[in-house]
């Protein structure tokens, strides 16, 4: 199963202290959104464009098994998502965007 990334703005990752992660909307949404690769910085630019600091924390999707469940979005694709928290051990790396020459995201370690 290929890796995942889950898209943070920095100050919430950087604080963040628990095991387990729900970002602000998981209680509305009941799902949290992830990305593949290809994704990643068309995700970064769409939701977290106004945003100082974005992390793509990359998690590997096989130690959560079947809470991850993909669906379509309007001509983009399957997308991830994951039906529980996100367990901290689960993230195998973090990786920083930075803004490119036109000012988009990018995520070069990516």
């Amino acid at each position: 199963m290929p890796s995942a990334f889950l898209l943070v703005e920095s100050i919430a990752w950087e604080s963040f202290q628990d095991e387990v992660y729900y970002p602000p909307n998981y209680d509305s949404e009941g799902f949290i959104h992830l990305s593949y690769n290809h994704q990643l910085e068309w995700a970064a630019n769409k939701f977290y464009a106004k945003a100082k600091g974005v992390l793509a924390l990359e998690i590997n999707l096989g130690q959560l098994g079947s809470f991850v469940q993909e669906a379509p979005a309007a001509g983009l694709g399957l997308f991830p998502h994951l039906h529980c928290g996100l367990p901290v051990k689960s993230v195998v790396a973090v990786h920083r965007g930075v803004r490119n020459a036109e000012g988009k995201w990018v995520f070069e370690s990516v």
